[in-house]
């Protein structure tokens, strides 16, 4: 699991831009709404990784890794324009904490 805080690259009085990937391959992006109490995710991905920006509100992400019995399910929250990136065989579970678009 990374996580990074999303900073603008420029800011002007038109607002602000924020380069989320750049020079990055990106097989797939979707848009996710969620409501508050509502669980998503419990699964892992065998050969991608799958990155999640925090458009609006929070989650608490839950993972483990699949391959290590040893190992114990941890947590982070995640907050508005910040970026999670989720590794090959990494079970993750999302606790949603309030309404939010990721």
């Amino acid at each position: 699991m990374n996580i990074r805080k999303i900073e603008p690259a420029f800011i002007d009085g038109r607002g602000e831009i924020a380069d989320i990937f750049y020079k990055h391959p990106v097989d797939h992006v979707g848009v996710i709404t969620s409501s508050e109490g509502a669980l998503r995710g419990d699964h892992y991905h065998k050969e991608t990784i799958q990155h999640m920006y925090m458009a609006k509100g929070s989650l608490r992400y839950y993972y483990r890794n699949l391959n290590d019995d040893n190992s114990e399910t941890k947590s982070i929250v995640v907050n508005e324009g910040e970026l999670i990136s989720t590794p090959p065989f990494e079970i993750h579970s999302l606790e949603i904490l309030e309404p939010n678009i990721f």
